[in-house]
């Protein structure tokens, strides 16, 4: 009998300190009433930082798998969730010297501007070009209830963790899904799905909604991080956002590979 792992419930490498530098930058975010000027300000600061990671690593951050947020009544929380997870796996160790201001550009619209020092960690290498991962979720909007199910084409044998992120939970954690207690073997040789084929009778991933969500909230985000390594990694079942950034950095880059995505739960009235 098929079991499931509801989604908002589910209830090896060698290391190498990051060193860094301090950068300047500076992030903006404009609201109009309809938006708390904390959440905007905490936009901008995540603006702010990931300004300081593309220009220290040149790297994009915010792939076309996040934009996920619509225009709605949710769509300020939704872009701040976003931001938040677009910076999970950053090189940012610490900031410090943060400054706001506010200013008004028109009538009912504001903007808030920070300003911050962050310390960049800069001596994780590089990735391997050959060492890749493509991942593709079966959908991107789903019905409470509807499975999840993840495509992935490895580049070459590698061990594979999967996590998520709610951010509408109390804590807001971020939980392994993969590998679990249905389903253990990590390394994949080639192209797979999570659940394999073979476990598909055993459990499924069914998302539901969110213990403290709103029941007229017509629709929520939640986050997936794909880490992929050469060896195995023994990571805890359970870390807080902080937390697994930090455990993140000490992995190599050229021993790894982390692919984020998105989706979204339609919920209430439409």
């Amino acid at each position: 009998m098929k079991q499931f792992l509801t989604s908002c419930l589910i209830t090896l490498v060698t290391y190498f300190p990051a060193y860094g530098e301090w950068v300047n930058v500076q992030g903006s975010s404009f609201f109009g009433p309809e938006t708390a000027q904390s959440t905007a300000c905490l936009r901008a600061e995540a603006k702010a930082k990931r300004t300081a990671l593309e220009q220290t690593t040149g790297e994009r951050l915010l792939a076309d798998d996040l934009m996920i947020c619509n225009e709605s009544s949710e769509q300020s929380n939704c872009t701040l969730n976003r931001l938040t997870w677009s910076l999970a796996d950053g090189e940012i160790r610490s900031i410090k010297n943060r400054t706001s201001s506010l200013s008004e550009i028109a009538e009912g619209v504001r903007k808030c501007t920070v300003h911050l020092q962050a310390d960049i960690a800069t001596e994780r290498g590089f990735h391997d070009a050959s060492f890749d991962l493509g991942v593709t979720l079966n959908q991107s909007m789903f019905r409470p209830g509807e499975e999840l199910t993840l495509s992935l084409a490895p580049s070459q044998p590698m061990y594979i963790q999967v996590f998520q992120w709610l951010p509408y939970e109390e804590d807001q954690p971020v939980l392994r899904i993969f590998p679990n207690r249905f389903e253990k073997d990590a390394h994949f040789k080639g192209a797979g799905t999570i659940p394999r084929s073979t476990h598909k009778e055993s459990y499924a991933l069914a998302l539901a909604p969110p213990a403290h969500i709103q029941s007229t909230q017509r629709h929520w985000d939640e986050y997936l991080m794909i880490i992929a390594t050469r060896q195995p990694l023994s990571l805890r079942s359970q870390y807080s956002l902080t937390e697994l950034r930090t455990k993140l950095l000490e992995i190599p880059r050229s021993d790894s590979r982390i692919i984020k995505k998105g989706y979204t739960i339609l919920g209430g009235s439409l």
